[in-house]
């Protein structure tokens, strides 16, 4: 190891705090004004944070605070009692006279007492600290007081803060220790500014190191070492499962992470994605090509490499895929000229990646192979380098790399940022270890760079020599671990959880590599098998364009890999909208669950329906006192007496849904329970100011269509306003729903009283919306009821998938959306018509085109006979995602309704869509309470397709679909036998006439007639007649919302 440039340095406690100022900067004893000693001429001073104590008493942890400097102060109670206390170590670097400059918050009135002590001296008298007028939220809270120090020696010393009078509450932010020249920055920017500049100067100064360590010794277990080709492994399998792996390892897709249901349970905390390096389209990376994986938190790259004759190692070279799963990538490539190898890289927990390399030497004479592992990062600054959209990279610059010989482990540590970059709030450390023992470990600038030598340092590697004999096998085990810690409690969190725990530098750097170490005994052969079974969930299918049955199976993945394990108060598996791009707590987008997100559940379904009623019940368990479900759920979330913003009432139909291909009466039970509360007691009980039975938002972020000024909602004088046309659809829906489900389970009356319900709703909406004028339906002003939002919108098609239009009025919405001037663009279906004033094709709600919105109009096609209609929409749609999969390896939130280009957030949970979009209106599979319906409708063009073993309610359901350009009717066999066809096109199969499983098989013409007409009964529209609507009387609410529309008006005639 002579590149190593070695120093003997013990892994102690006091080593943690020898190193802590040079690695952690700000987080550490202080904060020095200066990025070298202070000059003669120059003003003195270090800054202390105040959660940052070497000890206290009295705080029950750090208090967060808007203004304070990091959000975070000592507080939480400190200053209550006598006995409180805090204690702080400093460094200054020569004798000068010094004082102490103290930011403080103090609501109470009256002032609060405390004494100063210096090296346990008293510094003066008693201070009294008055009140600020608030504890620290607003920037005005916070105000300066000053303690003269006196001549203060150069080196170390202690500040003690003591409580001196009861009720002494107060918050502290921080303090300057300067010399009499130094003023105080007079606000919170200011000084957050005047720190961070000092910051970056201070990492800049710093030392890139290279350690040889000493840590304690660590026990292994025998690692699995069973020579065992994954190719092998694969071609043993059954037929049906062999089928999925090998199309799943062709997805253009990268993402590598933790399954939540196998192994271990993931962890919210220390949840690292990565992606294959091979794969990935979307940047242009530095390693890009390379065989290994990159985490886009930290832009930390892991490399596997190969080396013969002592020549340097190969990252980048031929390789073939041969598994791609959520939680296991496989490549096959040659080590050397003759050596076979098979990487396979296994995520055993968030935090920790097992690597198999599999040697085979097909020669007829022994070799030496080196294997190489590295973990590299692109020495482009010293704060992190934002790359990856969606994803905040929150790791800098390499600080330091070493190598354990007595434990065989290497290192590399990196300072960690907050998400602004603006402070360090801890490290991350990165462990290596392997099955063989290490022949060499290099430290460089990048890997087969040149060895370090007090310059950047970007890359940490280390070679195996594996001796193989003639035509002999070998297997290498590898792990990476990585480690977030801080050194200080207050580090921030995000979603109540602690992403950096207080730990030594030596504590963390021994559970890294005591971590990384276990995980060489993990047994790979039977994680491998586990991860593998859980792909027999997934069908078999075939379609006409080969790429779409590896895109299929990516959309089935996605679902799945966005959720994590139950964590805090949540009790059942949840979902993060785009996990499986990166784990980012700090994006709103990050947080949990919505109802609109779980349409995702449709895609769920197909695979796992009993994950969709995990997802669901997410919302069941935090239901509010008054019966509505909160806006969205995750590991915080608690049920609350009031529902102050509601989700869009999906659940009803997303869990009666689940309901239908599970079969699971017991989550049926607990979905109609819970669902009647929402819609009667709070939809109903909450957000019908006139009575009539028509429903209004609370506000525009609750529509789902969160733009505030989206003219759907500013046209009435905001959608708190608006009896909107949407959210009346979704109830009409809900109705239908609960009947159902009331139906189901044998309650009657319930039944009649639903159907009732949603047949007055039909009247009323068929009443006051539609507009024979532009032969659509529009939104009301609750507040002026004779005013209709004539706005048209992705909401005008909603009444097909509601069952709410006539046969007549459902033509005329069709038109709509065949008219390229109107909603039929390129990429239908926008969420704004082209011909709005303020459309805009990739302009969030403004005109784009989100699939999981396009679901529904999709569906209401199907339902009312436009079955080549809805196959068209489809196709268009599966198309625009499966394109961008291809193209850029991710899915996308949304696109552009022109140019079918991808915009927004990678990997979002409902982007997922075409899956269902293939599986319901290709092949027409629909399982109904009693019986499975298929009603396949082909794209034009396809003239085959099939998919089997399906799983619907436990059974196995096969089906092909096959186009007969001499037939001139469509024919039908279940199983083998002649099956009666319905409407023209498809079977229905009651429940009691499958078994096990069932085989379908469809012959149809090539034109099929077809028959439009509403899904369901509808009332008759004129009797009853239905009365005028009700008028509201508040006359400074109309005056208000009359201004507000009016406005909304003059703005979008400019």
């Amino acid at each position: 190891m002579d590149d190593l440039r070695p120093r003997r340095v013990p892994c102690t406690r006091n080593l943690a705090h020898a190193v802590a100022a040079a690695m952690l900067g700000l987080l550490c004893l202080g904060l020095w004004g200066s990025s070298a000693a202070p000059g003669e001429g120059e003003a003195m001073w270090l800054w202390q944070e105040g959660e940052h104590y070497t000890a206290q008493r009295g705080s029950t942890g750090a208090d967060r605070k808007r203004a304070a400097t990091r959000g975070v102060c000592l507080g939480s109670g400190w200053g209550a009692s006598v006995d409180h206390y805090a204690e702080y170590p400093i460094e200054w670097p020569r004798a000068a006279d010094a004082r102490l400059i103290l930011r403080y918050a103090r609501e109470f009135a009256g002032s609060a007492t405390l004494q100063v002590r210096l090296d346990g001296e008293p510094v003066g008298g008693l201070v009294g600290l008055e009140s600020t007028g608030g504890w620290g939220d607003d920037g005005t809270h916070w105000r300066w007081h000053k303690v003269a120090l006196g001549r203060l020696a150069a080196g170390q010393h202690a500040i003690l803060l003591e409580i001196e009078a009861e009720a002494s509450n107060v918050n502290i932010d921080g303090f300057f220790i300067a010399d009499p020249r130094f003023g105080a920055p007079p606000d919170t920017d200011a000084l957050r500014a005047l720190l961070t500049r000092r910051l970056h100067e201070t990492v800049a100064a710093e030392p890139v190191e290279v350690r040889t360590l000493l840590l304690p010794p660590i026990a292994r277990k025998e690692p699995v070492t069973e020579y065992r080709s994954l190719r092998d492994t694969i071609a043993a399998l059954p037929d049906d499962l062999r089928y999925v792996i090998e199309k799943t390892a062709r997805k253009a897709n990268c993402y590598l992470l933790k399954a939540f249901d196998v192994g271990q349970p993931t962890k919210y905390a220390s949840d690292f994605v990565w992606h294959d390096l091979r794969k990935e389209k979307a940047w242009q990376l530095p390693f890009g090509g390379c065989l290994g994986v990159v985490n886009p938190n930290s832009d930390l790259n892991y490399l596997i490499g190969f080396a013969s004759g002592g020549g340097r190692a190969r990252f980048h070279f031929p390789a073939s895929p041969t598994l791609h799963l959520i939680d296991a990538l496989g490549y096959r490539c040659s080590a050397a000229p003759r050596v076979e190898a098979q990487v396979t890289f296994i995520p055993v927990a968030g935090d920790t990646l097992q690597v198999v390399v599999a040697l085979r030497n097909t020669g007829p004479g022994a070799r030496t192979v080196s294997v190489v592992q590295a973990v590299a990062r692109q020495p482009l600054s010293l704060t992190p380098s934002q790359r990856y959209g969606g994803v905040t990279v929150t790791a800098g610059r390499m600080r330091w790399a070493g190598h354990d010989p007595g434990n065989d482990v290497a290192m590399a540590v990196l300072d960690e940022w907050t998400p602004a970059a603006d402070e360090r709030v801890g490290a991350l450390v990165a462990t290596l270890a392997a099955s063989e023992p290490s022949a060499s470990v290099t430290m460089s600038d990048e890997p087969n760079g040149k060895p370090w030598s007090d310059g950047e340092l970007g890359a940490c590697q280390v070679r195996y020599e594996v001796k193989l004999p003639a035509r002999g096998e070998r297997v290498v085990v590898l792990a990476l671990n990585m480690r977030r810690f801080s050194e200080h409690e207050g580090a921030p969190t995000s979603r109540g959880t602690v992403f950096y725990p207080k730990e030594t530098e030596a504590e963390a750097m021994a559970e890294s590599a005591r971590l990384a170490v276990a995980t060489l005994g993990n047994d790979w052969r039977r994680s491998l098998r586990d991860r593998i079974a859980r792909y027999r969930d997934l069908p078999v299918i075939a379609l006409p364009r080969p790429t779409w049955i590896a895109d299929y199976y990516a959309c089935l993945e996605l679902p799945r890999a966005n959720t994590f394990s139950p964590w805090g108060t949540i009790k059942h598996p949840y979902y993060n909208f785009c996990r499986a791009h990166g784990h980012e707590p700090y994006g709103w987008w990050s947080y949990g669950m919505h109802g609109h997100e779980h349409l995702s559940t449709f895609v769920t379904n197909v695979t796992r329906p009993e994950l969709s009623a995990f997802h669901l019940r997410g919302h069941f368990q935090n239901q509010s006192a008054d019966g509505g479900f909160p806006y969205g759920v995750n590991h915080q979330s608690r049920p609350g007496e009031h529902t102050s913003g509601a989700t869009c009432p999906f659940i009803a139909w997303e869990a009666w849904t689940a309901y239908l291909w599970s079969g699971d009466r017991d989550f049926l039970r607990d979905a109609y329970q819970a669902c009647l509360r929402d819609y009667g007691d709070f939809w109903l009980g909450t957000r019908d100011r006139t009575g009539e039975g028509l429903v209004h938002w609370a506000n525009w972020w609750e529509t789902v269509r969160d733009d505030p000024d989206l003219p759907t909602w500013t046209l009435s004088g905001g959608a708190e306003k608006q009896e909107a046309l949407d959210l009346n659809c979704y109830l009409l829906v809900v109705e239908r729903t609960l009947a159902e489900m009331a139906r189901e389970l044998g309650n009657q009356d319930e039944e009649r009283a639903y159907l009732a319900a949603a047949d007055k709703r039909v009247r009323l909406m068929n009443a006051y919306m539609w507009d024979a004028r532009d032969r659509c339906y529009y939104g009301i002003s609750e507040i002026f009821p004779d005013d209709k939002v004539n706005v048209k919108d992705i909401s005008t098609l909603f009444p097909l998938w509601a069952g709410l239009a006539t046969a007549e009025r459902a033509d005329a919405l069709v038109a709509h959306l065949q008219d390229p001037a109107s909603l039929g663009t390129a990429y239908p279906v926008p969420t704004l018509a082209k011909d709005e004033p303020l459309f805009g094709a990739q302009w969030h709600w403004h005109g784009s085109n989100w699939v999981e919105m396009s679901w529904l109009p999709i569906l209401g096609l199907q339902r009312y006979g436009y079955y080549d209609e809805a196959a068209r929409l489809a196709e268009i749609n599966t198309r625009m995602v499966f394109d961008t999969i291809d193209k850029i390896s991710h899915f996308r939130e949304y696109f552009n309704s022109i140019t079918g280009e991808g915009v927004g957030l990678y990997d979002y949970i409902w982007t997922a869509m075409p899956a269902i979009f293939i599986t319901q209106i290709f092949f027409g599979i629909e399982p109904t309470a009693v019986g499975l319906r298929v009603m396949p409708a082909l794209p034009e063009g396809w003239d085959d397709i099939s998919i089997g073993s399906l799983k619907v309610r436990g059974r196995r359901v096969s089906v092909r679909v096959t186009r007969d350009p001499k037939a001139t009717e469509t024919r039908a066999k279940v199983n083998g036998r002649t099956w009666p066809v319905e409407g023209g096109r498809g079977v229905f199969v009651p429940w009691d006439k499958i078994g096990r499983r069932v085989s379908v098989d469809i012959v149809q013409p090539t034109r099929i007639a077809e028959i439009h007409q509403p899904p369901w009964p509808l009332p008759h529209l004129d009797h009853p007649r239905v009365p005028p609507h009700p008028r509201l009387r508040d006359q400074a609410l109309i005056d208000a919302t009359r201004a507000d529309a009016d406005r909304a008006h003059r703005e979008l005639k400019k």
